[in-house]
């Protein structure tokens, strides 16, 4: 491959290919595939023409974006951190730095034909003391000293919530920063050390894949722990069996703890959403179970309502009619005693199956002050105790230990008012914003299980 195949080989949409034509002066037209092909043709057909160079020249014209002041190592990471593509990666370098690309191309095109990057390796400094060098801060001391403290704190927290870090250690033992810098800049880490396979193998998180959790959740997981995650698991791996200078500690603790900010935020974001998701769903399959069986015991009751109606005509007819005998009236009464009984049955198997929708919450002493009109919500939740804000009294709080105020629906002041009697009384106090009952029922659940309640 020589560098003409190497600009087109490193073309990866219609736009590039389009801009590499138009260099040619040859026309657009045709589907991604075609335009390669004809690219390929033309450069064999053409070897004398100065393929790279009516390129840049195109670009410069049109405003190809002016990196003159960057650096050359510097120029590398800021490609790189931008996400620029792979043609104009290569484009830009060459257009400042013509001889690092023609020193290098060998390189270049063997890390184009791995998949990775075109500078992939490469930082760009004329020695690997000048990188050293570059990886060197003055940072304060007491921040310094602050970081090393926290340094056990971020390991210890890492290896219990995400993987450990013996294999990390494993491949950096003896590893000069070179390299470091190589494995920690590159867009795609290495496949052993990706962590999403084991990281979704742990007993916390192995039903993942197969709960109802949408494709592009899973996928932010997965980029989040092979993203941030390596970066973090490489400088807590390094800074204890990597070989480097003392004198850039302060830089990869400084690294290590905003590696670690960042990926512990991502991380937590994700993983609350698909609790969220898994929560939601038991939760909606919980009261659509719940909803059949009430809609068939309405109908259980609708029609035992029919039967006792049509009693009730036959004993009309029968006493209009003198006709029935005292014993056939008691018989009846005895028959409309026993659907009477049938019915309160119901009642209870209703009352039955409320009561296991709801773990017992009576020894937390939980309070719900709503301004709403509740149906089923203290069904669902017995053992919590329901008081509307009109009938409230201060009495009240002296055996609540948790209040649970709806804000929705009351005056902004009467809130203010029951949670600084709600404190008085010691309670612990938590605002649900809920417009209506079903949003309550769901802010009581969440509140119990985002506190650890049993």
């Amino acid at each position: 491959m020589n560098e003409k195949e190497l600009v087109i080989a490193l073309a990866e949409n219609n736009e590039e290919v389009d801009i590499l034509l138009s260099a040619m002066r040859e026309n657009t037209k045709g589907n991604f595939q075609f335009k390669k092909m004809k690219l390929k043709r033309l450069i064999k057909k053409n070897p004398e023409i100065d393929f790279v160079g009516d390129i840049l020249a195109k670009l410069n014209r049109h405003g190809l974006a002016d990196y003159s002041t960057y650096e050359l190592p510097i120029l590398l990471k800021q490609l790189n951190a931008q996400k620029i593509t792979k043609m104009m990666q290569y484009l830009i370098v060459t257009n400042l730095y013509h001889n690092f690309t023609e020193e290098n191309l060998p390189i270049i095109i063997n890390n184009v034909q791995e998949g990775n990057e075109p500078f992939y390796g490469l930082h760009g400094f004329n020695n690997d003391r000048d990188l050293e060098l570059f990886y060197q801060h003055n940072f304060d001391e007491l921040q310094v000293a602050k970081d090393e403290s926290e340094l056990d704190h971020i390991e210890g927290w890492f290896e219990e919530a995400v993987i450990t870090l013996d294999d990390y250690k494993h491949r950096l033992t003896a590893v000069d920063l070179t390299e470091f810098d190589r494995l920690i800049s590159a867009k795609t880490p290495e496949s052993e050390l990706l962590i999403s396979p084991s990281f979704l193998k742990r007993d916390d998180r192995i039903n993942y894949e197969k709960a109802n959790i949408p494709e592009d959740v899973m996928a932010d997981l997965i980029k989040v722990v092979d993203g941030e995650g390596v970066k973090l698991a490489l400088h807590l791996a390094y800074i204890e069996v990597g070989m480097y200078n003392h004198s850039i500690k302060s830089t990869l603790l400084d690294s290590i703890h905003r590696h670690y900010l960042t990926f512990r935020m991502q991380l937590m974001g994700v993983i609350k959403i698909i609790d969220d998701v898994i929560f939601f769903d038991k939760h909606d399959k919980l009261m659509k179970s719940y909803e059949e069986i009430v809609a068939k015991l309405k109908k259980s009751e609708d029609k035992y309502a029919a039967k006792i109606e049509k009693q009730n005509k036959d004993i009309e007819r029968a006493l209009s009619e003198k006709k029935q005998t005292e014993a056939e009236a008691d018989d009846i009464a005895n028959h409309l005693k026993k659907l009477k009984n049938q019915i309160m049955e119901q009642d209870a198997a209703v009352a039955g199956y409320k009561k296991m929708l709801s773990d017992d919450f009576t020894n937390l002493k939980i309070a719900v002050i709503h301004d709403s009109q509740l149906l089923y919500a203290p069904s669902i939740f017995p053992d919590i105790k329901f008081l509307h804000i009109s009938d409230l009294l201060e009495a009240d709080f002296a055996e609540v230990k948790l209040a649970l105020i709806q804000e929705f629906g009351s005056a902004a002041k009467k809130v203010r008012q029951l949670e600084t009697k709600a404190k008085a009384a010691k309670c612990d106090v938590v605002s649900l914003k809920c417009e209506d009952e079903r949003q309550l029922i769901m802010a009581i659940a969440h509140t119990i299980n985002e506190r650890g309640l049993p």
